[in-house]
């Protein structure tokens, strides 16, 4: 958070305004300076931030600082566009450097079959070493009136859809951590149980993940972007797989996938000492759990401890 000039005052007194800085990535917005201070990422904590006045402290040369009520809003919307800047970065990375790609290369985010999706929702483990998350986003649904999918979205900005304040739907929960083991026993008998626990993948709900249909059509719209640009490189490279196995009789080329073999809603994003070579994947999952702390799905525990203790609040 920083304070930001504001026209004059009748009075003649600077005003200045307590706002977000620094949550858009670099490429895409102009660093704003100025006296900051760091926050815990949660709206809580915000919300009490301007209830208690708090932000008044950093009024600099004496002047008044104010802060708008719909700044949480305002910040759960840029961590959201966080999340799609990072996907349109990452899709730019693959695109430059898939011609130094080769056919061994394993993908940075792929489409889960049915079959592995529904492995994963019947055993709760996500089975893949590399797996940093798992996305399932579906495309929004079209105007029961105009037949068509809502406009992507994904400027800094805030429309009124998303100043309309929704909460995410109760029956999804924004994340749910999942182990990468079936059985406790294979985690003991890995040489890193020694040094690290156990790995838990997040699994985010597009649906909750991105309550405001504009944007969650604009992250729909940028992971296909990723998608297409990891099918032109095994296509460049000739490692596009056969999902079937078999060869279609008309064409020569890989058969359409049928029944469980077709593709899901459900994305995995990986990374590992291979993938690293090719694009780094690491700043996305990070925004994606940016956006899980700010929407509470953190430990309460912390932030009670921050809410009972005001000094501690900045």
């Amino acid at each position: 958070m920083t304070t930001m000039k504001l026209p004059d005052s009748p009075s003649g007194k600077q005003q200045y305004a307590f706002l977000p800085s620094a949550l858009e990535h670099p490429r895409f917005t102009r660093y704003q300076g100025g006296r900051s201070s760091y926050m815990l990422c949660h709206k809580q904590v915000i919300d009490s931030v301007r209830e208690r006045g708090s932000y008044k402290r950093f009024s600099p040369d004496g002047g008044m600082t104010v802060m708008h009520s719909l700044t949480g809003q305002q910040i759960g919307h840029i961590l959201r566009v966080r999340v799609i800047q990072e996907l349109q970065l990452l899709a730019r990375r693959l695109l430059r450097v898939r011609r130094l790609a080769k056919p061994a290369d394993p993908p940075l985010l792929r489409r889960l079959t049915r079959a592995e999706w529904n492995e994963i929702k019947a055993t709760g483990v996500i089975p893949y070493r590399n797996a940093v998350a798992v996305l399932v986003v579906p495309p929004p649904n079209r105007d029961p009136e105009t037949k068509e999918r809502p406009t992507p979205v994904a400027t800094s900005t805030p429309d009124l859809e998303d100043l309309e304040g929704k909460e995410p739907p109760k029956s999804l929960p924004i994340s749910v951590l999942h182990p990468t083991f079936k059985e406790e026993q294979q985690w003991k008998d890995d040489p890193l149980s020694k040094i690290v626990p156990p790995s838990l993948v997040p699994l985010y709900n597009g649906v909750s993940l991105f309550p405001s249909r504009t944007q969650r059509a604009a992250l729909h719209a940028a992971l296909s972007e990723v998608l297409r640009a990891e099918r032109t490189t095994r296509l460049m490279t000739g490692s596009q797989p056969a999902l079937t196995g078999e060869v279609s009789s008309t064409t020569g080329g890989p058969a359409r996938a049928k029944g469980d073999k077709k593709a899901s809603h459900a994305i995995l994003l990986c990374s590992d000492e291979r993938t690293i070579l090719r694009a780094d994947t690491v700043p996305l999952a990070i925004a994606l759990w940016r956006v899980r702390m700010w929407e509470g799905d953190i430990d309460e525990e912390a932030v009670v401890h921050w809410m009972a203790e005001p000094s501690r609040i900045p």
